[in-house]
């Protein structure tokens, strides 16, 4: 998480302020065309100046191609207050890009009056509606949550009106209204922006009018210093309509876009979801999410969540009453659990009969009530108990965190053994076709397009992922030769 006194980190829950790197501002400002012949009276705007990282850039951009197109800086007074427009709302940062704006046109001996910054609230702006060329921009990363006087202000955009919204997603409606018939636009975000439901009205724009042409997914790499955060640079460009768009992933040595594939629009959207896949690598990808699993005989479950680990999960325990082995998903690590239930029924307190286990719970009874749980819950009973049905059956566990095919653990739990931090498969195929089909490179492919990022290169995913991608592989198969056969 974001330090508070890095230089680069303005840690204020109602600005978070993030500095730019200076490569990834030449990235967005080259990939946009912001370049030579296309800078000279072309309006640009940052409405965060903040960090000064796109302000020092285009304003050097500019006067060099003013210089070079004129071999002289005459009259660069006018261009530079009349197409560089910046906003910002912080005043200590509104300072700081006066102090840096005034030091850049100091080198190149420019006695600059007129500024065209303003110490204000982007959300309140309207001045530069339908006038702008360029948007290039590192928005705020606010929570709704964190919004306070805010709150109303942010609810009025059209593409913040579903679930916990961030200010990150208005501003990329402000952007909109601020472009002119051929603009061009380019937005930093999470990459949740693929699949999250806050992001929903936005993917429907995008949908409708085809108008995203670049998308730079910059995977596990992270620009953002101090800051978590798994990032996509994605262009836009204004009443276009484009049958695909261009996916691009991002070197981290050259620091430059890597063109993966043209993707089509009709291969872009899988539900109201954004999904890149390479079509030439990953052709049944599509088939594989898509799979129905109405009739699948394959369980994939997630473990019994109990709130509460450090106390129903130890090593050992003084006592042997209402207790089952069981296994880390990730670690391999074994483990004891209490297992409070009786034929599937959570055990009264007073039916235990093991003294040791009774005083064990009243000693962490404090802990336990403090956790979420459902009215009809007993402050003794697991939170998620729906799988303790499955607890006596063989199972095979697989940990949920990944990096590669040596990062993928399988283990067989026999009856009454179990699993956390982990998924379960019950199914009639072995163990060892099991590894054969989830330890592959296939599936490695599979997990890593559904780009559900961790750190250090991981890859999460979900009970529903691996179920799909389980029938598909194996029973899809077995219907092909039944049907073969048939015929």
């Amino acid at each position: 998480m974001p330090k508070e006194n890095n230089k680069f980190f303005r840690k204020n829950k109602n600005l978070w302020q993030i500095f730019t790197p200076q490569h990834i501002v030449n990235c967005i400002l080259d990939s946009v065309n912001y370049t030579e012949w296309n800078i000279l009276e072309k309006h640009i705007i940052d409405n965060s100046c903040w960090s000064w990282a796109f302000l020092c850039e285009i304003l050097n951009r500019y006067i060099k191609e003013y210089n070079s197109k004129n071999n002289n800086l005459n009259g660069i007074e006018d261009h530079l207050s009349n197409f560089i427009h910046w906003i910002e709302l912080d005043i200590e940062a509104y300072n700081e890009c006066l102090v840096k704006l005034n030091s850049i046109c100091e080198n190149y001996w420019i006695r600059w009056v007129k500024r065209d910054i303003i110490n204000w609230n982007t959300l309140h702006i309207k001045d530069y509606n339908w006038k702008m060329d360029f948007v290039v921009w590192n928005p705020p990363y606010v929570r709704v949550h964190n919004l306070n006087e805010w709150y109303e202000d942010v609810k009025q955009y059209s593409f913040s009106q579903w679930w916990m919204t961030d200010l990150y997603i208005v501003f990329f409606e402000i952007w909109l209204n601020m472009l002119n018939n051929n603009w061009f636009l380019w937005y930093i975000s999470p990459n949740s922006f693929y699949t999250s439901i806050a992001w929903k009205n936005l993917r429907d724009y995008i949908k409708h009018t085809m108008s995203l042409y670049k998308l730079m997914d910059l995977w596990h790499y992270q620009p953002f210093e101090w800051a978590t955060t798994y990032t996509t640079i994605s262009c836009f460009k204004k009443n276009n309509k484009f049958n695909s768009i261009q996916y691009h992933s991002f070197s981290q040595e050259t620091w430059l876009p890597i063109f993966v594939a043209d993707i089509d629009y009709n291969k872009l959207f899988i539900e109201w979801k954004i999904i890149l896949s390479n079509p030439k690598k990953n052709d049944n990808f599509f088939e594989i999410y898509n799979t129905n699993l109405s009739n699948s005989k394959i369980c994939v479950k997630n473990w019994f969540a109990t709130l509460a680990d450090k106390i129903f999960i130890q090593k050992k325990f003084p006592f042997s009453e209402f207790i089952i082995d069981i296994i880390k998903g990730s670690t391999w690590e074994w483990k004891k659990a209490i297992f409070p239930y009786k034929n599937w029924v959570l055990i009264k307190f007073g039916e235990m009969s093991d003294e040791s286990l009774k005083k064990y719970l009243l000693a962490n009874k404090n802990d336990l009530e403090k956790r979420s749980l459902d009215k009809k819950t007993s402050r003794y009973g697991y939170w998620r108990s729906q799988a303790i049905n499955d607890v006596d059956k063989y199972k095979i566990s697989v940990n949920t965190t990944i990096k590669d095919k040596n990062s993928i653990k399988i283990h067989e739990l026999e009856p009454w053994t179990w699993i956390y931090s982990g998924l379960y498969i019950i199914s009639k195929y072995p163990i060892e076709t099991i590894k054969s089909t989830i330890i592959s490179d296939d599936f490695i492919s599979y997990i890593q397009i559904l780009n559900k990022c961790k750190s250090w290169w991981y890859y999460t995913f979900s009970s529903k992922d691996l179920h799909k991608y389980l029938s598909y592989k194996l029973e899809k198969n077995e219907q092909q030769w039944l049907f073969g056969n048939i015929k």
